[in-house]
C-alpha cells in the first residue's frame, strides 16, 4: 500500500474462511500508519486459512492468509506462523491496610514517597538539624527544598517542647513531632510518646482501569514521530497578529465564481496554504530539509494539511502548490480531506511533505505551538479569526485579527528568517489579491 509502509493492521475479514472470493472483490479492510482501507482480492478462488486475525498487527510481506480451489489441501502451516509476543502483565492492585490504631496510640501519616528533591546547602542543614526531609514541603524549582525551607520548619519545630531523648527518636523515625500529644509536663513530648507514635502506611490502590484498546497505528506513529522530531529539531517559536478584515471581504467576492467554476468553496485555510507557498518560493531556506550536516533545497513545494479524525491526527500533502490557483487549491484540499475522513488515503499520499499548516481555528483555539513534522524545518500553526479591539492612526477599531504561530528547526532557520517569512505570509493575507495568482 505504499513505500513507507513498513506494517498494516487487520481491521476486518470481510469474508469468512470457507467462503469463495472474486479476483477484485473486497474481502478485507486492513489499517496502514495513516489509514483504513479496503483491499480487493487479485485472485478468484477460495479462503481456506486465516493466519491472523482481526486486530493483529504485522510487518508487510506477512503472509496473513491462504487461498486456493475448493478441495486443495492446506500446506504445512508452521513455515507461516511465528510465536505472538506474550502479553504485558499488568500490574496488580495493592491495598495496605493496617490495624485500627488503639486510642493510645498516636497515629502520624507516613512520608511522602519517592526521591525528596533538595539543595546541597538544605539537606546538609537539615542533618545537622536532625530534621528529617520528607517533613518540609520546597519552595523552590519544581518543590525543591532549599535553606529557607529548612529554617522555616526549624523555626515550627523549636516551638514545640520536647525532650532531647524523644526529639532522637522522632528524627530516626521520621516523624513530626507537630502532629504527637506530649503527656509530660506542660504537655511536653517525652520518649514514651514517640516511641507509641505509629506510621500508618498509605493505603494505594492502582486506578480503576474501565477498558483497554490498542493504540492505533496513526496515533502510535504519530507519536513516534513527533516524540522523533522534539528530540531531534531544536524548536523555537514565532507569532505574529493578522488583520483578517480584506482577506475576509476578498474571500466573498470570490466565493460565487469559485463555487460556480470548481464547485467547492474556498476557505481561509485555503488562502493561508496560498499565501504560504507564495512566502515558501521566496525563502527557499524554510522549504528545505536538514540532511546530517547538509542542507537539502527542494524543488518542489508540497504542503501537508493537518486533518483530525477519531483514530488520530493525518497530514495528506498538497503537491505543487504554489502553481495553483485558490480554486484548485480549494479542490485539492477538499478531495484530500474527503479521502481521509473515509479512510481512502494511501500511504504514499503523507509522502514528499516540505512544509505543513495545522489551522484548530475551527476548533475554537485562538492560538497554539505545533511540532516540526520531519524531515521538513518548520510548521504553520493558525488560530481562529476573533474581532478585537486595536489602536489605528490613534482611533480604537474592532478587527478581525488571526494569530499565527511558527514553529521552526533552528539548525536551518533563525529567528530573522522566520519572522520575514510570517511577515511576508502576513502582508499577502493583509492584501489578498496577491494569494490569488
Amino acid at each position: 500500500m505504499g513505500e513507507t509502509m513498513e506494517e498494516g493492521t487487520i481491521v476486518s475479514w470481510v469474508k469468512k474462511e470457507g467462503d469463495s472470493v472474486k479476483k477484485g472483490e473486497v474481502f478485507l479492510v486492513i489499517n496502514t500508519d495513516k489509514a483504513e482501507i479496503e483491499v480487493e482480492a487479485t485472485f478468484s478462488g477460495t479462503l481456506k486459512k486465516f493466519l491472523h486475525q482481526e486486530g493483529e498487527t504485522v510487518p508487510v510481506l506477512t503472509v496473513i492468509a491462504l487461498a486456493g480451489d475448493p478441495d486443495e489441501p492446506l500446506p504445512p502451516l508452521d513455515k507461516y506462523l511465528g510465536k505472538a509476543p506474550a502479553a504485558p502483565a499488568k500490574p496488580e492492585k495493592q491495598v495496605l491496610v493496617e490495624e485500627a490504631p488503639t486510642e493510645a496510640t498516636p497515629v502520624l501519616p507516613a512520608l511522602p514517597a519517592g526521591k525528596v528533591i533538595a539543595s546541597p546547602r538544605a539537606r546538609k542543614l537539615a542533618e545537622s538539624l536532625e530534621i528529617a526531609l520528607g517533613l518540609i514541603d520546597g519552595s523552590g524549582p519544581g518543590g525543591r527544598i532549599i535553606e529557607r525551607d529548612v529554617e522555616r520548619v526549624h523555626a515550627e519545630l523549636e516551638k514545640v517542647p520536647i525532650s532531647p531523648v524523644a526529639k532522637k527518636i522522632a528524627f530516626q523515625k521520621g516523624l513530626d513531632i507537630r502532629k504527637i500529644k506530649g503527656t509530660g509536663p506542660g504537655g511536653r513530648i517525652v520518649k514514651e510518646d514517640v516511641e507509641k507514635a505509629r506510621v500508618v502506611k498509605p493505603v494505594t490502590v492502582m486506578p480503576t482501569v474501565v477498558r483497554t484498546e490498542p493504540m492505533s497505528p496513526i496515533r502510535r506513529i504519530t507519536g513516534k514521530r513527533m516524540a522523533q522530531s522534539m528530540f531531534t529539531a531544536p524548536h523555537y517559536y514565532v507569532t505574529v497578529e493578522v488583520d483578517m478584515g480584506e482577506a475576509m471581504k476578498f474571500r466573498e467576492k470570490l466565493l460565487p465564481d469559485i463555487e460556480q467554476k470548481y464547485g467547492v468553496r474556498f476557505s481561509i485555510t485555503d488562502m493561508i496554504v496560498k499565501a504560504t507557498a507564495l512566502a515558501l518560493r521566496d525563502f527557499p531556506l524554510v522549504n528545505a530539509r536538514v540532511a546530517g550536516e547538509t542542507i537539502e533545497y527542494l524543488k518542489e513545494i508540497n504542503i501537508g494539511v493537518a486533518v483530525a479524525l477519531d483514530q488520530g491526527l493525518v497530514v495528506p500533502v498538497l503537491r505543487d502548490i504554489a502553481t495553483r490557483s485558490l480554486g484548485e487549491i480549494a479542490v485539492a484540499a477538499r478531495n484530500a480531506v474527503e479521502k481521509a475522513r473515509q479512510g481512502k488515503l494511501m500511504p504514499d499520499d503523507f509522502v514528499g511533505g516540505t512544509f505543513t499548516v495545522s489551522n484548530m481555528g475551527m476548533l475554537g483555539v485562538d492560538e497554539f505551538t505545533a511540532i516540526i513534522n520531519p524531515p521538513e524545518s518548520a510548521i504553520l500553526a493558525v488560530g481562529r479569526v476573533v474581532e478585537r479591539p486595536v489602536a489605528i492612526n490613534g482611533l480604537i477599531e474592532i478587527r478581525p485579527l488571526m494569530r499565527m504561530t511558527m514553529s521552526s528547526d533552528h539548525r536551518i532557520v533563525d529567528g530573522a528568517v522566520a519572522a520575514k517569512f510570517l511577515a511576508h505570509i502576513r502582508e499577502s493575507l493583509e492584501n489578498p489579491t496577491q494569494s490569488a495568482e
